[in-house]
């Protein structure tokens, strides 16, 4: 990416302009401050080059992978907001428009699957309410069974090959 050679590149000429201001005369204390304003111009020109191309992505892919990088942890709107620096109700606009559901919808959805998946490969439900930030095991099976129909326990027994 063009940041580390930028940041590499800036290592190697820090290293000359050290040499340069142990000399102590003017010269190479004015040639010291024209090599930093350069390094410091060709960084944050890379910074802005990969700030504008993630800009580039369109929001509703950025929250969608941001949604599907955390699954484990709890997604409102606000932090989504906080996160990406829009707008909660823009964020939920965009979204709906691009995706054609919510963005809770999505997540909710997104979020059981991997739930159920996690479940399948021998969790216990208490292991799966921590590992899915769920407040107690309580509030876990009642969210489950709402949107399952059935309870975590009788959905592992239901779906699982016995043994």
């Amino acid at each position: 990416p063009p940041v580390i050679s930028a940041v590499g590149n800036a290592a190697e000429r820090l290293y000359r302009i050290i040499e340069l201001y142990k000399k102590q005369d003017i010269c190479s204390q004015l040639e010291c401050k024209s090599e930093l304003i350069s390094i410091l111009g060709e960084l944050l020109s890379s910074f802005g080059e990969s700030a504008s191309q993630r800009r580039a992505e369109p929001l509703s892919q950025m929250v969608k992978e941001f949604i599907e990088n955390n699954l484990t942890e709890r997604i409102t709107l606000e932090l989504l907001s906080m996160h990406f620096h829009y707008n909660k109700f823009y964020i939920e606009k965009r979204f709906r428009e691009d995706v054609g559901v919510s963005v809770s919808r999505y997540y909710n959805n997104l979020r059981l699957e991997a739930i159920k998946d996690f479940l399948l490969l021998g969790n216990s439900v208490t292991e799966t309410a921590l590992a899915f930030s769920f407040d107690s095991i309580y509030s876990f099976s009642r969210y489950f069974k709402n949107a399952v129909g059935v309870s975590p326990t009788k959905f592992v027994k239901e779906k699982r090959p016995q043994e």
